[in-house]
């Protein structure tokens, strides 16, 4: 259980209303139950609720979302939206967030336009998706290779076969670790 602290005016808060930091193993059924967003500190009052709908689909994890407060802006909703989307994008085999758009609802063109997803249209229903970006694991290792070939090679006095030994070897695990992420994301989402 555990709260999200904001930058803004609002706080978010689990069911249970815990004064934790939220953990990104939390249990499933607490990323599938309602989060409230209150006014910072001091205030009780509910102002909009988050929530997920389970199950996770072919690494697809529908969301829902009610302001109860006209007196919050679009833009601090949309921080609180962005910080459990950023949460819920982090836990195990949820690769897109969807949000489905009721007919009449302005606010979602003003949340989701703000935070970047994608405005999509099925037949007549339109939805907003966000998906986790892919994983670039191939230049952080090329670099850590690069550093620890040249440290290497200054040892035995010859820096260019360090430098290429390992940065080929660092190539070589960060396209490995790419490659493996991309399967399983391939086997989650069948795409």
């Amino acid at each position: 259980m555990g709260k999200l602290e904001l930058k803004t005016k609002l706080w978010i808060i689990t069911p249970e209303g815990a004064e934790e930091n939220i953990q990104a193993d939390m249990p499933e059924q607490e990323m599938h139950s309602v989060w409230r967003v209150r006014k910072r500190k001091g205030s009780t009052d509910c102002v909009g609720e988050i929530s997920f709908i389970p199950p996770v689909q072919r690494g697809t994890l529908e969301m829902q979302y009610r302001l109860l407060d006209d007196n919050v802006s679009a833009e601090d909703f949309a921080q609180a939206v962005g910080v459990v989307v950023s949460w819920g994008l982090q836990q195990k085999d949820v690769y897109k967030i969807r949000v489905m758009k009721s007919p009449g609802d302005d606010l979602a063109e003003k949340i989701f336009t703000n935070l970047k997803f994608a405005k999509k249209t099925k037949g007549e229903q339109e939805y907003y998706d966000q998906e986790k970006p892919a994983t670039a694991w191939m230049s952080i290792y090329m670099c850590f290779g690069l550093s620890i070939g040249l440290a290497l090679g200054n040892s035995f006095d010859n820096n260019a076969i360090g430098m290429c030994l390992g940065m080929s070897i660092g190539m070589l695990v960060g396209l490995l670790l790419d490659q493996r992420e991309k399967k399983y994301r391939k086997e989650v989402t069948g795409k």
